[in-house]
């Protein structure tokens, strides 16, 4: 795959949060069907060793173009070409040889396409977990946009109907976000937040739950 890129072209070269609150916090499972929020891809490769099946969208095609770089150093074997170039790259130490040996036999059930997540429907009724990152709140997007996805995603979602968010929207975003058919998960939150703090992150991750 040819493609050439700087950091600078990039929004997201690598997240800078722990990969192990995303895993743990959206406790996921073997038979899990994910749609995420692509970005650098890391959350991506990092659901897909437990889950079933890993959808990640983004509206950025540069950023998708990236992400399918990435997987296609994992299938070629080229594993030091995976990880982003520069020093810092926070999530080093969680892509040991066994995981990325994990990840790699299952590329093939991992879709990454260019897709606004909040403007398509983007076929919710097929996943049960969606992960957003800080994506609902981030004050640039169209808040009508997230609104009725957020909507979408009480209507439709598969049981459990997990949502996991970067940033709690009740701090210093709208307390009015979330809709009446989901509602936080306080054991899921914790154990995320907990991971989050072991690697000593700024985020403050909210896990919320489809209504049964």
């Amino acid at each position: 795959m040819s493609f050439s890129y700087s950091p600078e072209s990039l929004d997201y070269l690598h997240t800078n949060e722990s990969l192990e609150a995303i895993v743990r916090g959206m406790d996921v499972k073997q038979k899990d069907r994910i749609l995420v929020v692509c970005g650098s891809g890391d959350q991506a490769f990092a659901l897909l060793e437990k889950a079933g099946y890993v959808k990640a969208v983004d509206k950025n095609e540069t950023q998708v173009k990236y992400a399918q770089r990435r997987r296609k150093m994992l299938e070629e074997r080229f594993i030091e070409l995976f990880f982003p170039y520069g020093k810092g790259y926070h999530n080093r130490d969680y892509f040991s040889k066994e995981r990325i040996a994990r990840i790699v036999k299952k590329t093939g059930y991992l879709k990454i396409a260019k897709a606004d997540i909040f403007m398509e429907n983007a076929g919710l009724d097929n996943f049960n977990k969606v992960y957003l990152s800080n994506a609902a709140t981030f004050r640039g997007n169209n808040l009508k946009a997230v609104d009725r996805f957020l909507y979408r995603i009480a209507q439709k979602l598969a049981s459990p109907g997990i949502i996991y968010m970067a940033s709690d929207p009740t701090i210093n975003y709208r307390e009015n976000m979330i809709p009446n058919g989901i509602c936080l998960d306080t054991e899921l939150t914790a154990i995320a937040r907990l991971y989050e703090r072991k690697d000593r992150t700024f985020w403050t991750p909210a896990v919320y739950r489809r209504k049964a």
